[in-house]
């Protein structure tokens, strides 16, 4: 990672890293209830986001982790 992602403490952003790759998935979907998690993060914390009505259906999809699994990529 380039060094402006750890400013002055690397160490600390490795470990930091280290312990949020649990939240992953290993086939890198989001589970089923993930999008809707998401948004209603969001919503509680981003202006931008918070009480307008956002449709999943069109602003969520696993298009390109299909696509990247076709490719062969892990």
């Amino acid at each position: 990672m380039p060094p402006e992602f750890y400013p002055g403490n690397k160490s600390l952003y490795v470990k930091a890293l280290a312990g949020d790759k649990g939240m992953f998935t290993s086939d890198g979907r989001m589970p089923p209830s993930g999008p809707e998690t998401v948004l209603s993060v969001l919503s509680a914390l981003s202006g931008p986001v918070k009480g307008k009505n956002v449709e999943l259906s069109r602003t969520y999809t696993d298009e390109f982790v299909d696509a990247a699994k076709r490719m062969g990529v892990k």
